[in-house]
């Protein structure tokens, strides 16, 4: 048991209607700088899971082109909710920073370092293709360089000191395994597919074929120990079942790196015909597609599942939380790889899986984005701290 009576749960700030009567909750909002003091890195899911959904409509077959100003539009909002959650950050370990270094080595709320990472790689994904058109090609390129490279260091760094801390300063309970363990060790995927669509604005050979293999070994890094921790949560929910409500939108997550790696595998096949010899791309692009496909199938079923125990628990009772935002980026990481299949094959069947996924991720967006704003700026309710004596499993 974590004790998180000092620090929120990263993966839940459970909806307290009738918890807190709203004199309570009036007061707590009357001491503006107490809003960031609990202010954690699950905060940087909302900038994912908003990036996303310009981005992923820029991949889109048949409507891309039709999608490009409410896409931009909806990619801004994610460059901009980027900087208020820097700020707020900034400001939680300035006026916190005894409880901001807790987080850093809290079981859970660590996990979500990752976020921060994922947060700069999914806005750098969207200044090429959008971002041009509104500062001009070099500035994209650099301003794309410099949060894809912020992202990865930090996803670089999350990916190994992370497990390392779990492994070593915390132990676990039988059923502890939950889906926050994938946050930390994502990023590299989310890099290795960002970083591939950056290779042409490299000029040197040299530098691209560097480039594209060093997104070749980040694929790696993440998709080996993302099927291990996949693999853990599966034995525990045969075991043990569900758990928490608060945890049940988490399961979700697992669509992020089998939806990110088919993007990736498709885009590394894709970028290797121009970069290696030919008898080496062949097999490779080939390989690629073949990944994407299985993968994607295995997402699919996980997508099946995640929405009929989503289903049976809002049947039950699914308070809102942060946790939410788990719906959005890992859904729009299965549209871009449904996208780039798509343009790869030319399947009808594969087109309108990646249509109908991204219907799916713009309903589950709108949704949670007005909640979170609810939440966050119209009560405030979001930034009060746990419920005393509320642990996490």
């Amino acid at each position: 048991m974590a004790d998180m009576s000092v620090l929120p749960p990263a993966d839940s700030r459970a909806s307290r209607n009738g918890a807190r009567s709203s004199g309570r909750l009036l007061r707590q909002l009357e001491r503006p700088g107490d809003a960031v003091r609990h202010f954690g890195p699950n905060w940087f899911t909302s900038v994912m899971g908003t990036a996303i959904v310009g981005v992923a409509a820029t991949k889109l077959p048949l409507v891309a082109e039709g999608l490009t100003v409410p896409a931009t539009v909806v990619w801004l909002a994610a460059l901009v909710l980027l900087v208020i959650v820097l700020c707020l950050t900034a400001a939680h370990w300035l006026r916190f920073p005894q409880h901001a270094r807790a987080e850093l080595v809290h079981p859970i709320m660590a996990n979500f370092v990752g976020a921060v990472s994922m947060a700069f790689t999914a806005v750098a994904a969207g200044f090429l293709p959008l971002g041009s058109a509104l500062i001009g090609d070099a500035a994209a390129s650099a301003l794309a360089w410099a949060c894809w490279l912020t992202g990865t260091a930090i996803g670089i760094g999350s990916a190994i000191f992370v497990p390392i801390m779990l492994f070593v300063r915390h132990s676990h309970d039988e059923n502890a395994a939950f889906m926050g363990w994938l946050m930390p060790i994502v990023p590299p995927m989310v890099s290795s597919a960002v970083g591939i669509g950056l290779v042409d604005t490299l000029s040197s050979l040299e530098a691209q074929r560097t480039l594209l293999v060093v997104c070749a070994m980040l694929f790696g890094t993440t998709i080996i120990p993302a099927l291990i921790v996949i693999g853990l949560v599966w034995q525990r929910l045969l075991r043990f079942g569900v758990g928490p409500a608060h945890r049940v939108p988490m399961l979700a997550i697992a669509l992020g790196p089998l939806g990110q790696s088919a993007t990736s595998a498709i885009a590394l096949g894709t970028a290797a015909e121009g970069l290696v010899s030919p008898t080496l791309a062949a097999p490779l692009h080939a390989l690629a597609l073949a990944y994407a496909a299985a993968i994607l199938g295995f997402a699919t079923l996980w997508f099946t599942i995640v929405t009929i125990l989503v289903a049976r628990q809002a049947r039950i009772g699914l308070p809102f939380s942060l946790a939410w935002w788990s719906f959005t980026f890992p859904v729009g990481t299965c549209v871009t790889g449904f996208a780039a299949l798509a343009h790869e094959t030319g399947l009808l069947v594969v087109t309108v899986a990646a249509l109908a996924t991204y219907a799916v991720l713009v309903i589950a967006w709108l949704t949670v984005a007005s909640r979170t704003f609810y939440g966050a700026v119209v009560t405030g309710e979001l930034f009060l701290p746990p419920e005393p004596g509320r642990t996490a499993r």
